[in-house]
């Protein structure tokens, strides 16, 4: 046993007459085996290094994309803050165009960076259909204040198809989705018609009511599809009156906007905007009755008028509530003339114009006020042009002309105003 301890002990292997620790067996196979332990270890450490090396740079990486992440969701929230909740809040006040012109010229470039990341994300291409639709609105359309880019409108809805469809198309029980297309198909029919595409305009309007009417028989309490199908049947109503002639097909088609609004208020009562639209509906169904039946239409416009009374004072004070008063006594006007009720017509057309007069001054850069001043001047004109006070209707002529003027230079395309100057040229030379 000695001798082969020592033969052992010659070898660098442990030997039997000590005990076998690890750390004893351990040290004689590390003397043994020196150049391939130092390997190992040196092998080692460089794949430890490598490891901690490599996860250090993904902890970067990761870092580094929460940090894009963030600032992606950052630039998201404030786009959609714009667009809707300061927008929303700013549209109520007179004045306020060079404002939103302001919002759709920074925001579109945010809105623009985001649709070339959006691929792959169907939420955000959901709200950027959305907010397409919503610069759209903005730019030129003709139910609501906008800065008179009638192209640059058709072009934002443009894209929020585009964005919208694939997602209502794979998702059709996606009411946000369909109501994002559904809203497209009308914008781009409510701009269409303005520039006298009224058969396209139609077709467009008519999409958009079809989805909208599935989702309402779909989700019968979901207000926001009652409320958007009546915006829907209101825009078919005015291109199957005014565009097409079709008067009985526009009073079908705004009697059933007025029972969206009504089933709106059975959800909610004290829905201003249904409220309002309300008494907007009686006002274009007045426009109808008011061709055969001028009392018939003159006891809706007085049916009317209390609805907007009974709204809220902060309501009331409001832009759209201020027009649709001034629409009301526009037409009160024609139907009080038309009935031989020639002073109080006289005062509820001068009162239209003073309204409009005050919304125009105050938020020159919109479009939409300006017209409403031309129409409501026209309407003036004529009345002073039959009583035969030529001079009045004379002075009254050419503010229109003048206002038209600036509408066509600010935007070309727009043939419905080109159209009107044409026409009151003409009156004007017959004066």
């Amino acid at each position: 046993e000695l001798a082969a301890d020592i033969r052992r002990h010659l070898e660098g292997r442990p030997v039997t007459a000590r005990r076998a620790t690890f750390r004893y067996r351990a040290l004689k196979f590390i003397r043994r085996n020196k150049v391939a332990v130092a390997a190992a270890t040196a092998g080692g450490l460089a794949l430890l290094g490598g490891t901690i090396g490599v996860a250090w740079q993904g902890s970067v990486a990761i870092a580094a994309r929460m940090r894009a992440e963030r600032r992606f969701l950052d630039v998201r929230r404030l786009t959609h803050f714009l667009l809707f909740d300061f927008h929303d809040a700013v549209q109520k006040l007179p004045g306020s165009t060079p404002v939103q012109d302001m919002l759709v010229k920074r925001a579109l470039v945010y809105l623009d960076s985001l649709a070339a990341e959006a691929g792959g994300d169907p939420a955000l291409q959901l709200e950027l259909a959305e907010a397409y639709v919503k610069f759209g609105d903005i730019q030129g359309n003709p139910y609501q204040p906008n800065l008179g880019d009638t192209s640059g409108a058709l072009a934002s809805y443009r894209k929020a198809l585009a964005l919208a469809e694939p997602r209502a198309q794979s998702d059709p029980g996606n009411a946000r989705a369909v109501r994002a297309l559904a809203r497209a198909h009308t914008r781009t029919g409510d701009v269409l018609y303005v520039n006298r595409r009224v058969t396209e305009a139609t077709d467009q309007t008519r999409r958009g009511a079809a989805l909208l009417e599935k989702l309402a028989a779909a989700q019968p309490r979901d207000i926001e599809t009652h409320m958007e199908l009546a915006g829907a049947r209101e825009g078919l109503g005015d291109q199957l009156g005014k565009g097409l002639s079709d008067s009985r097909g526009a009073m079908d088609s705004f009697r059933r906007s007025l029972a969206e609004w009504q089933a709106a208020l059975r959800l909610d009562t004290q829905n201003v905007r249904a409220r309002r639209a309300v008494a907007g509906l009686q006002l274009k169904i007045a426009d109808l009755q008011f061709a055969t039946d001028a009392r018939g239409a003159l006891e809706t416009l007085r049916q009317a008028l209390p609805i907007l009374e009974a709204l809220p004072a902060a309501e009331r004070g409001t832009v759209p509530a201020r027009r649709l008063e001034a629409s009301l006594r526009r037409r009160l006007g024609d139907c009080l003339w038309e009935l031989d009720q020639e002073k109080e017509a006289l005062e509820n057309y001068r009162r239209a114009v003073e309204e409009f007069t005050t919304l125009a001054a105050l938020d020159p850069a919109n479009s939409r006020a300006q017209f409403d001043l031309v129409a409501s001047l026209n309407d003036l004109g004529q009345t002073l042009e039959s009583a035969g006070d030529l001079a009045g209707a004379l002075r009254h002529y050419g503010t229109i002309t003048d206002t038209l003027e600036k509408l066509v230079r600010t935007d070309p395309a727009n043939a419905a105003w080109r159209a009107h100057l044409a026409e009151i040229l003409v009156r004007i030379a017959g004066l």
